[in-house]
């Protein structure tokens, strides 16, 4: 049986370094930390947002953008998708959002944690 070479062991253990946990200023996400299962959408602030959807209670969700990182980013919460009303934040290109509290009719409170 042969060992692998050094080259691929390298290239193997920087790929896996590569995937600590390390957020990139090209990539929001956002935590729902209320007990509201609520419809998110996440942009970059050039383009529609391409990341929508559902965000259950206490879970997570991240959007990456290719290209030039953006000054900040536009994390909008509703209570479905057909809800007009709802709340939206603009994001700190250096930090993630966390909501805390959803009330329709932008009364929703957000938190915003640093990168690291």
């Amino acid at each position: 049986m042969k060992s692998a070479t050094p080259g691929i062991c390298f290239v193997l253990l920087f790929l896996l370094i590569g995937q600590t946990g390390v957020h990139a200023a090209d990539e929001l996400c956002l935590t729902n930390l209320t007990s509201t299962r609520l419809y998110v959408a996440l942009s970059d602030g050039e383009s529609s947002p391409n990341t929508a959807g559902w965000l259950s209670p206490k879970k997570k969700v991240c959007r990456t953008k290719s290209g030039e990182t953006p000054a900040s980013w536009t994390v909008s919460v509703f209570a479905g998708p057909d809800v007009i009303e709802g709340c939206t934040e603009i994001v700190p290109a250096d930090a993630h959002a966390e909501i805390v509290r959803f009330i329709e009719f932008d009364r929703c409170t957000f938190r915003f944690q640093p990168k690291s």
